[in-house]
């Protein structure tokens, strides 16, 4: 390693709060901890939440259970490194994509039952959510005109001061980031302004909601025949097929 390279690292290491990143570990370490109970149900030993899809097709195997299992995995992995966490803006970006590979996934699957937008809106509106984090995070629009935002993890029933800033939260991702036909206002918001506080939603409340979707999402599948005759026919390789065929 190169001195420049050795300085450049202890330079960004320098500004480290330490309080800060002890209350970003702490807070990482519960969401792991809330995320591997809702998703290993049986205990260690036991299927996964994602696997046991695979127990409602009994005609060959079905696909759906193994891709979200291997992306809840990817999921956890990054997780399970929440001791070295120190930087609240890195760790909120890196979690909320994440998430958004799997909510991406699980909105994929409800598109293709065609489950009634009533039932979308009841059961699945984190997953949305989690996409309008992911768009301001990747087409951040007029966000690059901004100067210096700071940036927040909500916390429960604390009040922010919006005279003083424009405050970017869930609503404002909702209301900004689902489209492009506020674009022109939203430029008018950001632009030149010196005042912008993004305040990510709080990753504990928001894994909760997650799995709480997860389990709904299993529970939709194993409960419902059609559901499950259209992921079969789309997704399942049947036991009749040689191996020849299934590739």
């Amino acid at each position: 390693m190169t001195d420049l390279v050795k300085q450049v690292l202890e330079d960004l290491h320098s500004w480290e709060d330490e309080e800060q990143t002890n209350n970003l570990q702490n807070l990482y370490g519960k969401v792991l901890e809330t995320y591997i109970e809702g998703n290993y149900p049986n205990g260690s030993e036991g299927q996964t939440l994602m696997c046991s899809i695979h127990d409602a097709f009994q005609d060959g195997h079905n696909c759906v259970g193994c891709n979200l299992n291997e992306q809840s995995n990817l999921l956890i992995r990054y997780l399970t490194g929440y001791p070295h966490f120190n930087d609240l803006q890195l760790v909120s970006v890196q979690f909320h994509l994440h998430l958004y590979l799997l909510a991406e996934r699980y909105l994929t699957f409800i598109e293709l039952i065609k489950l009634h937008e009533s039932q979308r809106g009841r059961y699945f509106s984190v997953f949305q959510k989690v996409i309008y984090w992911a768009n301001f995070l990747k087409h951040p629009k007029s966000l690059v005109l901004v100067h210096h935002p700071s940036y927040l993890i909500a916390v429960k029933d604390q009040r922010y001061d919006r005279s003083d800033f424009l405050v970017i939260d869930d609503e404002f991702v909702k209301t900004y980031y689902a489209g492009s036909v506020h674009n022109s206002k939203l430029r008018g918001k950001l632009a030149n302004n010196q005042n912008v506080m993004v305040i990510f939603p709080n990753p504990l409340h928001l894994i909760a909601e997650f799995v709480k979707a997860q389990q709904k999402f299993v529970e939709l599948i194993k409960q419902n025949a059609v559901f499950r005759e259209i992921l079969s026919d789309e997704a399942s390789i049947r036991e009749s097929l040689s191996m020849e065929q299934a590739s």
